[in-house]
C-alpha cells in the first residue's frame, strides 16, 4: 500500500496541476469561468491595468479569447469570452 504525504512529489504535483502556472492562464481560467469584463479580471486576477491589458492582447492575437463590442443604453459595452480554443488549453 502507497501513502501519499505532503513531502512526496505525487502530492505536490497533483497540487500544482490544480492551479494556474502564469498569469496568462489565470486570466484565461477566469474568462473560462465568466468573468466578462475588464473589471472583473482584474478584481479576480490581482493584476495591474497594465498587465492585465497586455496578457488580454496576448489571448486575443493568439486566438484564445474574443471581443465583442455592444451597444447599450449607458453607451457602449466590450465583453469578453474565451474561444474553444481557450477553453480547450485551459482545461490541458
Amino acid at each position: 500500500m502507497k501513502t501519499t504525504t505532503p513531502e512526496s512529489r505525487e502530492f505536490v504535483d497533483v497540487q500544482n496541476s490544480s492551479s494556474p502556472k502564469t498569469d496568462e492562464m489565470k486570466v484565461l481560467g477566469e474568462l473560462v469561468h465568466g468573468a466578462k469584463n475588464f473589471e472583473m479580471l482584474q478584481k479576480k486576477s490581482e493584476l495591474n491595468s497594465e498587465a492585465l491589458n497586455s496578457i488580454l492582447e496576448e489571448l486575443e492575437n493568439k486566438k484564445l479569447m474574443r471581443v465583442e463590442q455592444k451597444q447599450g443604453i449607458l453607451g457602449q459595452k466590450i465583453e469578453l469570452y474565451p474561444t474553444e480554443e481557450g477553453i480547450k488549453k485551459y482545461y490541458s
